[in-house]
């Protein structure tokens, strides 16, 4: 014979069901106060601050040591995981829109027309793409970068590819705001393409 299972209490499943349904309500009001203070303070305060104020929410909630222990991990993660990718797409952004204004016919770095264009294209495909499709689309390339296609690291791969086109346009638009005599009058007194990339055109467009 086998054994039946012992039926639950229903004052007991009515408990479990009515802190459960509180730790999502002040789960979601917690994120929200987050988002909002988030964005009102334009991200110009510490990350540590707003994810202090979120863990102190979820102590009001009452929810159990292990929700409270995972948020301070789960908000590391993000900040993890975001920093690195913005770095990662920072350095390939910044030298393939230096190209794309340094490689143009008249530009101090001349590149073959279809290696220009090839950048272009890839730059404005990838830009093109939402980044949903875009995470879907480069799963093979996670799993083969990384091993795996979940979890924080995974997920460094679709945001440095969804983010470096758009640092490499961005680049690419604050040079092309350098004043041209600059460059020429740097070209007279023979500095080098090399020069005249790291010392005038780069410094010149950073205020932009």
């Amino acid at each position: 014979t086998t054994a039946k299972p012992f039926p639950a209490s229903p004052a007991r499943a009515a408990s479990t069901a009515a802190f459960s349904a509180r730790i999502l309500v002040w789960n979601a009001i917690s994120s929200m106060v987050f988002t909002i203070l988030w964005i009102a303070l334009d991200f110009s305060l510490i990350f540590c601050i707003t994810s202090v104020i979120f863990c102190i929410l979820v102590l009001l909630s009452r929810s159990p040591w292990p929700t409270c222990l995972e948020m301070p991990l789960a908000l590391w993660e993000t900040a993890y995981a975001t920093s690195l990718a913005t770095l990662v797409a920072v350095i390939l952004g910044l030298p393939l829109g230096v190209l794309l204004v340094a490689g143009e016919r008249n530009g101090v770095l001349p590149l073959p027309g279809w290696l220009l264009k090839g950048i272009n294209v890839v730059v404005n495909l990838l830009r093109s793409v939402p980044f949903l499709i875009l995470m879907i689309m480069v799963i093979p390339l996670t799993r083969l970068i990384v091993g795996t296609m979940v979890g924080t690291v995974a997920s460094i791969v679709p945001l440095v590819i969804a983010a470096f086109p758009f640092i490499a346009r961005l680049v690419e638009s604050s040079l092309r705001e350098v004043d041209a005599n600059i460059i020429e009058a740097a070209q007279s007194m023979g500095a080098s393409p090399c020069q005249i990339i790291l010392q005038v055109m780069l410094p010149e467009s950073v205020p932009s």
